[in-house]
């Protein structure tokens, strides 16, 4: 589509790189910012939605130009094997906080272990990102000569 056009000629890997480092690098900002001062982000919980919400969507949409990207010819298994990786994320997350809470010594301690756990995860995804940026590698798109 023209969107998607539109970011190709626009945007290399480096670009897409920096535009998911970005949302990471935010996302783990939001969620330290939620364990330095709680009372912010739960007084103004439509930003701190925003905050995490909007990168972790941004996330899902480099991963899955990149699996095109990769795999042009045949995208759809690896974009499903990364939508289920992601469904099972959204599926034992919620379960895993409260279980960590009740088993922790104080309610913060839990909220924080949980917290580290979900920055851990992203920086594990971005180094997986990375890594994949250096095996398939982006190759500049040729022009066609008039």
């Amino acid at each position: 589509g023209g969107a998607r056009d539109a970011w190709s000629r626009g945007h290399g890997l480096g670009g897409r790189f920096a535009a998911l480092g970005l949302s990471v690098v935010n996302v783990v900002a939001v969620i330290s910012l939620s364990e330095i001062a709680p009372a912010a982000l739960q007084q103004h919980v439509f930003w701190g939605s925003l905050l995490l919400g909007l990168p972790f969507t941004a996330i899902t949409f480099f991963a899955m130009q990149e699996v095109r990207r990769i795999r042009p010819q045949a995208p759809a298994a690896l974009m499903g094997l990364l939508t289920a990786l992601y469904g099972l994320g959204q599926i034992v997350g919620p379960p895993l906080a409260p279980a960590m809470l009740a088993r922790a010594a104080t309610p913060a301690a839990g909220f924080t272990l949980s917290l580290e756990i979900a920055a851990a995860a992203l920086v594990l995804g971005a180094l997986g990102y990375g890594a994949m940026a250096r095996l398939w590698p982006a190759r500049p798109h040729a022009t066609p000569k008039a």
